[in-house]
């Protein structure tokens, strides 16, 4: 799924089907291809010096682990876990970046969609803490999520598009 000839296989044609906004389906495409941000691909193209998560500060910041494995990750997993149904901690652990979306589209569309907007707004608020803007807390997100695929559900019910 990785690779650009293999965009047209089945896994994927399910991906760009996911009912999200295009924008979160891009980010989940990037976390795909490993083509994030993330300070190990900084330090690999010569942007940074130091590839350690700016965040915890206890590895490379990897796609997987900005996303899964990094504290701030697993607490957000935890405070959204309060609102909505979630694959346990052990699957986000077992996965690579590819088949942590490849295995989200092939459970429930639901759940996949809930999972890719959850590790889209990850990336969001990691972005906030690293470029020092805004600190959003854990009630925040989840208030946001929670509120936006309750609005991304009432869109679908209409039929109405998502991006416009």
């Amino acid at each position: 799924m990785s690779s650009g000839h293999q965009h047209g296989s089945p896994a994927w044609k399910a991906f760009w089907k996911i009912p999200l906004p295009h924008k979160v389906l891009i980010f989940g495409w990037k976390v795909a291809n490993k083509s994030l941000a993330t300070q190990d691909n900084k330090k690999r193209r010569g942007i940074e010096i130091s590839s350690i998560c700016k965040i915890c500060g206890m590895e490379e910041e990897s796609s997987m682990h900005a996303l899964v494995r990094c504290y701030h990750a697993r607490s957000l997993r935890e405070a959204i876990r309060e609102e909505w149904p979630l694959p346990t901690e052990s699957f986000f652990l077992s996965l690579t970046p590819e088949s942590l979306i490849v295995s989200t589209v092939s459970q429930d569309v639901d759940m996949g969609a809930r999972v890719l907007l959850l590790l889209w707004r990850t990336w969001q608020v990691r972005n906030n803490i690293t470029h020092e803007t805004e600190k959003l807390s854990f009630a925040k997100s989840v208030g946001f999520l929670t509120k936006y695929w309750t609005e991304l559900c009432s869109l679908r019910q209409s039929h109405r598009p998502f991006d416009s």
